[in-house]
């Protein structure tokens, strides 16, 4: 279950900002500056739907609430952010329906050019190797709606499971 806590002194107490949110996917996080001096942008994925709050730069802890906008994303299932340090603003999402990129400082993302592109093809979450000493290595990598790909002989051959493969490392 996903859930984002806030640290303002380095760790020693943490408030917790978001509630479990029980999504299947993994979650995200990413908090940037922003234009406004002292304020940070914090944006948040429970794997399915994008969030965004804006965090006051005041000295009192904590700095971000527990109330939460949300953010229309042309498809779901995110996976990743990109943000412009030029503008204070993010870019791009990425999401298994493609890439998504912001006109209004990433208000809404609609995807990025006509149709998706065929980009959400093999999206890789994680890679995760096992290494046994005088036999093949394990080999091990999830792709966002396309399975759980392993192989046991080093990579010669391979086996798919599943309709997501993330969580490897759990």
């Amino acid at each position: 279950r996903a859930a984002v806590y806030e640290s303002d002194n380095g760790g020693s107490s943490w408030f917790r900002r978001y509630l479990d949110c029980g999504a299947s996917r993994p979650p995200s996080i990413l908090a940037d500056s922003i234009a406004t001096a002292g304020q940070i942008i914090v944006y948040f994925s429970d794997g399915l739907s994008l969030y965004q709050q804006i965090c006051s730069g005041a000295a009192p802890n904590p700095r971000c609430g527990t109330t939460w906008t949300y953010v229309s994303v042309s498809h779901p299932d995110i996976n990743g952010m990109a943000v412009s340090p030029a503008v204070y603003c993010p870019f791009y999402v990425v999401s298994d329906g493609g890439i998504h990129k912001t006109a209004d400082c990433g208000a809404t993302f609609p995807i990025a050019g006509a149709g998706n592109g065929g980009y959400q093809a093999l999206q890789i979450y994680e890679v995760q190797d096992q290494v046994h000493p005088g036999l093949p290595t394990d080999l091990y990598f999830g792709t966002q709606d396309n399975s759980l790909w392993s192989s046991v002989d080093s990579g010669a051959t391979w086996g798919a499971v599943g309709p997501e493969g993330f969580f490897i490392s759990l």
